[in-house]
């Protein structure tokens, strides 16, 4: 009876919601029909209201809206309306997660408010880009734009701007996981904002403040940050974030494992999202829901809620909600012994998390190709300020040059009308000639100086534009291949499976999974050489085990050298200790095991050896194989940037070429060296050093 009441009176809430909603939407049209034809500010008010009643419900009729509101101002040429309006749809833009087209609107707006002077304006601009930087995990280039609004906004002592400046840099603190300087900068933001009385921010950062609380278990601290939040949130009648807040409280005693209040909160959630017809919202409570009864064991109550919750992401492309149904539906389809359903929504799980991945990839290789472009346009905007330079130093020579000219004219006709001045004056116009000579002597240095800067920054355009080119090539030749083979061999499969004995099917699968691996090792070398390129992989050194990077790593590569009778082993001191970033040469030992094994014949030897050089403060690590050898003419292409060089392994294996230049950066970064020396029938030897303590 209870359940009946609740439908009933949601179902009240959505209709008196819908009729309040119309009612809106009605006289807001009427008033545009009535300045019809006006194109003027009034009707680009009336277009954004129209435009913010759709905002979370109907993207297409915000987009209307938004659009016609933005030709007005087009046809009223008016540049700054145009910046608002630009930013006001890159606002929604982020909101849906498209980064990429809200960069492109906030940087245009930016260059609109800087032109006209609204300095706070333009730095809030710069701190929007900063956030979509964020979101795409590109902190470095975050981070050089919030530096630069920082600049403005302290130049102009907006403290608001300073106050998002800083929201923005704990943000990033806490997706890094250092939750104790995030919660210092946002309790630094809270005190900011409370100095402008900027009621809704404070609340944005209470909000922050509980997540990061919630990540260190200090839950009694989130939860009075939640409750700081939804008080402010409540008196400014936001019930979007009301409802946010009710869904993060949900959370917190979710993993409290208070269940009936969080299901509470959850609820109180659900109503505010349905009034508001926030459909993508209401699916993620669905969720949340059917999570809190699974947690609970009550299979039963949790499976309608996670079937509506496949439902509704099926129907609307919510992919990250329909994976997450897909998991808990395959867990209870297991629990209840029905395996084909629990096999069907793990499959259409794993199915949709690659997917997922897959197009997080390529976001990242796009936003590559961003900062290029970004990085591109600068350097055009830096030559066109250069050229500029180098035309007003011309015209102040040539202005020089006539002022000389009308000088010495006039002196002439002084010293014929004044003769008996002459030597008081011929020292006089001698010591003018010396100024304007090293005045047109200094013109010149500069317009030289001027020149070779355009020069050095066209070379660094080609520098750039051949490293692209690289990246292209390695992806449509060795990314295609493996790819296009592991097609053909599952199309071969597919036609008709039933034609294969065990034997072919083991042999076809097991080649796919060796192509996979070498697809995935690729893609992994060309992700960290492209982030070395743009100076976006971040150098985080500390004293580590040596011995434990090297035992690892052989480990990883024992089946590989199994596979070919490969004897592998290392010799080193009982505890080896260096400085250096674990990640980087994490990478550059596989990368060296792993090259050892491929070029060494079955029945070979691997050896890794290494040893303390006190006397020059390193660890120096070598890498032996009685491998082919490396001829001399190939080892100068070896860690040459300007040359994919790569060869084929004695088992036919094949490499991209990106791994010897990659070694070669990430060693240079953790202050070390890297060196070869090799024969050919005999093996090589390579060897990397690293510091062994700090470098200051």
């Amino acid at each position: 009876m209870l359940k009946f009441i609740e439908k009933i009176f949601f179902i009240l809430l959505f209709l008196s919601t819908s009729l309040v909603f119309s009612q809106k939407v009605d006289s807001l049209q009427k008033l545009l029909e009535q300045n019809l034809g006006k194109n003027d500010t009034f009707s680009i008010q009336i277009l954004t209201k129209l435009a913010d009643c759709y905002r979370d419900s109907n993207m297409s009729r915000f987009s209307e809206y938004a659009a016609q509101a933005y030709s007005i101002a087009m046809q009223l040429k008016d540049s700054i309306k145009l910046a608002e309006l630009s930013v006001y749809m890159a606002d929604s833009e982020y909101e849906r997660k498209v980064y990429a087209i809200a960069m492109g609107k906030y940087f245009g707006a930016y260059k609109v408010f800087a032109s006209v002077g609204r300095k706070n304006d333009a730095g809030m601009c710069l701190v929007k880009i900063a956030t979509c930087y964020i979101e795409k995990d590109m902190d470095n280039a975050a981070k050089e734009l919030l530096r630069q609004a920082l600049s403005i906004f302290q130049e102009t002592n907006d403290i608001s701007g300073i106050a998002a400046v800083n929201e923005n840099l704990g943000v990033i603190e806490m997706k890094n996981g250092f939750d104790e300087e995030a919660l210092k900068k946002f309790q630094k933001v809270i005190d900011m904002y409370k100095n402008v009385e900027n009621k809704h921010k404070i609340a944005d950062v209470y909000t922050l403040a509980s997540i990061v609380s919630r990540n260190s278990e200090e839950y009694e601290t989130a939860k009075a940050y939640l409750d700081s939040a939804l008080a402010i949130y409540s008196e400014l009648r936001d019930n979007k974030n009301i409802a946010n807040v009710h869904s993060l409280n949900g959370d917190l005693l979710m993993e409290q494992e208070t269940y009936s209040l969080a299901e509470v909160s959850y609820n109180k959630a659900n109503q505010i999202y349905i009034r508001f017809q926030n459909d993508e919202k209401m699916t993620e409570i669905l969720l949340k829901l059917g999570i809190l009864n699974f947690k609970q064991d009550l299979k039963n109550a949790a499976t309608p809620f996670l079937q509506k919750t496949y439902e509704l992401s099926v129907e609307n492309g919510y992919g990250v909600l329909r994976r997450e149904a897909c998991l808990y539906l395959s867990k209870i389809s297991s629990v209840n012994l029905d395996f084909k359903k629990a096999y069907e929504y793990q499959r259409e799980y794993i199915k949709i998390r690659d997917s997922i991945s897959l197009a997080k990839k390529q976001e990242d290789m796009g936003g590559l190709q961003e900062v290029f472009e970004a990085k591109k346009k600068e350097d055009e905007l830096q030559i066109l300020k250069l050229q500029n330079e180098a035309q007003e130093t011309i015209i102040r020579n040539e202005k020089i040059m006539r002022y000389m000219l009308i000088g010495i004219a006039i002196l002439g006709i002084g010293i014929m009308v004044f003769l008996y001045k002459q030597n008081r004056q011929k020292s006089k116009i001698t010591r003018m000639l010396v100024d304007k000579n090293e005045q047109i002597e200094q013109g010149q240095k500069q317009l030289i100086e001027t020149l070779n800067n355009l020069s050095k920054n066209e070379q660094e355009l080609r520098e750039a534009n051949l490293t692209k080119v690289k990246l292209f090539s390695i992806i449509a030749h060795d990314l295609r291949n493996p790819i296009g083979t592991a097609k053909e061999m599952l199309h071969l499969l597919a036609a008709d499976f039933s034609k294969f004995d065990y034997e072919t099917v083991s042999e076809i699968i097991k080649s796919l999974s060796e192509s996979s691996d070498a697809t995935y090792n690729l893609l992994e070398n060309l992700l960290m050489w492209a982030r070395t390129q743009n100076d976006t992989l971040t150098y985080r050194p500390e004293i580590a085990s040596v011995n434990k990077l090297i035992q690892n790593n052989i480990d990883s590569m024992m089946g590989s050298a199994t596979k070919k009778s490969i004897r592998m082993f290392a010799e080193m001191p009982t505890e080896i200790s260096a400085y250096f970033d674990s990640y980087m040469v994490t990478t550059v030992v596989r990368n060296l095991i792993s090259n050892a094994v491929k070029f060494t014949h079955d029945k070979g030897e691997v050896k890794i050896i290494a040893t303390i050089k006190e006397t020059e403060n390193i660890v120096q690590i070598s890498f032996i194989d009685t491998g082919v050898g490396i001829s001399p003419e190939n080892m100068k292409k070896l860690f040459d940037k300007g040359q994919q060089f790569s060869t084929y392994g004695t088992h036919n294996e094949k490499g991209s070429g990106l791994g010897l230049t990659l070694c070669k950066e990430f060693i240079e970064k953790n202050k070390g060296q890297i060196f070869v020396e090799s024969e050919v029938g005999k093996g090589s030897i390579f060897t990397i050093t690293l510091p062994f303590k700090e470098i200051s």
